[in-house]
């Protein structure tokens, strides 16, 4: 598995497009990177604007473009959310894959970056 591993990591280097079907390992990789990513928004939003608790995706955004978090950050997230809900709650459907592309997913930690750093701002 190690070499599997080490080949996905070279061929993201070298910018080849990956297999987003049908590839256990790449699979495995992906939903772990679109759960982190998923968190990670969720994180940064509620300490920032420190709102605990259960709250709606949506209302939790909602509260956070009031106090600054872009529309486009929203955007790149949410569709991230929602393929990890799939992924977590409708695993039997989830067996032609997942919905969400590397790109939009790739999108997704390039805003999270952007949104780290208005949490740091916001955050203290």
């Amino acid at each position: 598995m190690w070499e599997k591993a080490k080949g996905l990591c070279s061929k993201i280097e070298r910018g080849e497009q990956l297999l987003e079907r049908g590839d256990w390992l790449a699979g495995f990789f992906f939903n772990d990177a679109i759960i982190r990513i998923d968190v990670a928004f969720e994180h940064i939003v509620r300490h920032s604007i420190k709102l605990y608790g259960h709250i709606e995706h949506r209302k939790l955004i909602d509260q956070a473009g009031r106090h600054g978090f872009k529309k486009e950050w929203a955007d790149s997230w949410s569709p991230v959310h929602k393929e990890v809900n799939r992924l977590k709650h409708e695993n039997r459907k989830y067996a032609d894959g997942p919905q969400l592309t590397y790109n939009k997913a790739i999108q997704a930690l390039d805003d999270l970056c952007f949104a780290l750093r208005w949490g740091i701002k916001h955050g203290n």
